[in-house]
């Protein structure tokens, strides 16, 4: 194998960097720095969005990378559960996904970036399963999604396996085919789906299943074989989640307004009626996020979505006239103005508010 630059962990700044070009290691001593492993919190290790949902005729994220999607009927719903001590080797969570009567379709999968994600060779997916009633069946298929401007996708179905109402280890392989030829345009990803219920995929053997289905130590690695899940350090985990959605929250804490762990930033007035703050990333993202703000619970009666400041003159919290305005976002923050009234100007403001920043495939 080929000498590659590595990815380290920088923990002064708290990101995923290069090392010098000059500090190169064999290829093998990479490729057991990076892991095997192609998913991200296989083991349900973060849920910054929260621990339960809801689902209805829509593809939702539910624990970090992670979606979960239903079409038909009325709401399913998934959530978070804890295994019995021992009950999966290295595993204390999984997802359950509650598919309704009346779902047409219904699936648990995740998107992987990049389409050239091992095209062209074989690799075996491997997890733990169960339902609430014995004989469910699972349909393992990976899609290759060429983007926006791209290649039609391609499909590949693995093997259908049957489950019980106990946790057990289900491995399917397939081979991904070569992209050669084909067109890759923006947000290319590689689609991994678990069919719980599907009126066509998998020949309709999935029609009409319903029920609870519960998932964990999911694994996509290259080889005929399943080996044991890899587990990665929560410290690295935890940025990989971060690239595709993070928030200034604190991490078990589920995005609300009138939240109680704010923290205040600084922020400048450049008239009487707007100030400007600026707010940087803790690790770098995929993509420039969508941002949605969040009250904080210093201002009293402060409505949804808006961010409050500290007005000496008052001796209180104010709330902002209306939410944040987004003058810039990038991959490593975001600028806001933020509205208010008889403001000294130029002076300095204390800021309250949360935000969640998702940048998902």
């Amino acid at each position: 194998m080929a000498t590659r630059i590595p990815l380290i962990l920088n923990q002064a700044t708290a990101r995923i960097e290069e090392l010098a070009a000059a500090d190169t290691l064999p290829g093998s001593a990479v490729s057991g720095f990076l892991g095997k492993n192609r998913l991200i919190n296989g083991n349900i290790a973060f849920t910054q969005r929260g621990n339960s949902g809801t689902v209805q005729n829509a593809a939702v994220y539910t624990a970090d990378r992670w979606r979960c999607s239903a079409v038909g009927g009325s709401a399913s719903n998934w959530g978070v559960g804890g295994h019995a001590v021992g009950e999966v080797p290295d595993a204390t969570r999984y997802l359950g996904f509650n598919v309704v009567s009346g779902t047409t379709s219904a699936w648990i999968g995740q998107h992987i970036e990049g389409v050239e994600t091992l095209a062209g060779r074989e690799v075996t997916i491997s997890f733990y399963m169960r339902s609430n009633v014995a004989g469910k069946r699972v349909g393992v298929t990976c899609q290759q999604i060429f983007g926006t401007a791209g290649s039609s996708l391609t499909n590949v179905d693995g093997g259908i396996v049957t489950l019980g109402t106990a946790f057990q280890k289900f491995s399917v392989t397939l081979t991904l085919p070569s992209i050669a030829g084909k067109t890759i345009g923006t947000n290319s990803n590689v689609l991994l789906v678990f069919w719980l219920c599907d009126t066509t995929a998998h020949g309709g053997q999935l029609a009409g299943q319903i029920g609870l289905f519960e998932i964990s130590s999911m694994q996509l690695e290259e080889g005929a074989t399943a080996t044991a899940f890899e587990m990665r350090s929560q410290a690295l985990e935890l940025l990989l989640c971060q690239r595709y959605y993070q928030k200034s929250f604190p991490v078990a804490e589920a995005p609300a307004n009138n939240s109680l762990t704010c923290l205040h930033r600084p922020a400048v007035s450049f008239a009487t009626t707007a100030m400007r703050a600026s707010i940087c990333f803790p690790t770098t993202m995929r993509a420039p996020p969508t941002l949605r703000f969040f009250m904080g619970a210093e201002v009293s009666g402060g409505l949804a979505g808006r961010w409050g400041y500290y007005n000496p003159a008052a001796s209180s919290w104010l709330s902002s006239t209306n939410a944040p305005s987004v003058v810039q976002v990038t991959d490593s923050g975001f600028i806001v103005d933020i509205e208010g009234s008889g403001l000294a100007n130029p002076s300095s403001y204390i800021i309250t508010g949360q935000y969640t920043a998702d940048a998902e495939i």
